[in-house]
């Protein structure tokens, strides 16, 4: 009678399945930036920055127990470049075959500089150093100095060594003040070893021919300097955006020198990312110039460079060449004014 009732007394805990806990997502992680897991609602908040594709992404991430994530029925190891443009979920599968499903929450630095979501191709001019300058501070003459500004830049870019200032170009050319023209960024990017050229933009381009051109540019590893009417160019008012201008320019005849030094294509639209000298010390709330990386709508490009100078010269690093089908003959541009405004 006690053995059976020891037997008893057994049987509920002998019949008993142990729960089985899932393992979790500790961290995940794309092209070395940590996004935001969240094992509540089972969801990877991640977002893009500006250098960044779905199409591209390398992906590292930890998990409880042996768990590896899987994409599309396919194991995802970390270290792993995927395209996550078309994926909406991740499966986290422990070594017991139990499964969780975390749904993938993307966003990008784009929505916020007003661009949109998604960047499909993008091609930037970068060095290992910053090459922006802002005319700001460049002397006397510092709100009419783009010229000397944006030509120092692009020899910046151009040569590594390149050390001199804005205040040195217009010490050099115009020391007594006045508007700097097409051919003095021309002569002077010459003057030290960069052998540039011109490449038209003529008024008769349907403006995705303008957008293509300016995107050859970029693909065959130049800069673009463009001199162009501010005026025609849409001004942004919310500051915390990063397309268009940025400043006011309410007269025609605003005449500015801009550096094209890439471009983005995000949801089927293209921008050009641009260097643009007149921050005037102006900066976004992380510190960074407005005229840093600066996107423009190149409807508007192509409005103010038909109105004022329909060229753009090109810039190739110290002692490079340039392709033959984009030169012009200096004697067959008309120089043009970057006029700059006063205060």
């Amino acid at each position: 009678m006690k053995r059976l009732i020891y037997i008893l007394l057994l049987l509920p805990f002998a019949c008993r399945e142990d729960k089985v806990v899932p393992d979790t997502l500790l961290s995940f992680a794309v092209n070395g930036q940590a996004a935001l897991v969240n094992n509540q609602d089972l969801s990877i908040a991640v977002k893009l920055a500006e250098n960044e594709v779905w199409e591209s992404l390398t992906v590292d991430y930890a998990a409880t127990g042996n768990a590896q994530l899987e994409m599309n029925g396919n194991v995802l190891l970390p270290g792993t470049t995927a395209d996550l443009s078309g994926t909406e979920v991740l499966v986290l599968k422990s070594a017991g075959g139990h499964t969780r499903s975390y749904t993938l929450k993307k966003s990008s630095v784009f929505e916020e500089y007003g661009m949109g979501l998604n960047q499909e191709k993008y091609k930037s001019l970068n060095r290992s150093y910053s090459f922006y300058l802002d005319q700001y501070g460049t002397g006397t003459h510092q709100y009419i100095n783009c010229g000397p500004t944006v030509v120092t830049m692009a020899l910046r870019w151009s040569d590594s060594t390149f050390h001199l200032t804005p205040l040195d170009a217009r010490n050099a050319i115009l020391p007594e003040g006045g508007w700097w023209y097409t051919n003095n960024i021309y002569d002077y990017l010459r003057k030290y070893g960069v052998t540039p050229g011109y490449y038209p933009l003529p008024a008769s381009l349907p403006e995705t021919e303008y957008e293509t051109r300016l995107a050859e540019i970029i693909d065959a590893g130049y800069l673009a300097i463009l001199c162009l009417d501010m005026y025609y160019v849409k001004e942004n008012p919310v500051p915390t955006e990063r397309t268009n201008r940025f400043y006011a320019a309410n007269t025609e005849g605003w005449g500015h020198f801009l550096l094209v030094k890439g471009y983005s294509i995000i949801d089927g639209k293209m921008w050009l990312e641009i260097h643009d000298p007149y921050s005037i010390d102006q900066h976004y709330a992380d510190g960074q110039l407005k005229g840093d990386r600066r996107y423009y709508d190149p409807a508007g490009l192509k409005k103010a460079t038909d109105v004022w100078w329909p060229f753009a010269i090109l810039v190739p690093r110290k002692n490079g060449t340039l392709q033959a089908r984009f030169k012009t003959g200096e004697t067959d541009v008309p120089p043009q004014k970057g006029r700059g405004f006063f205060r």
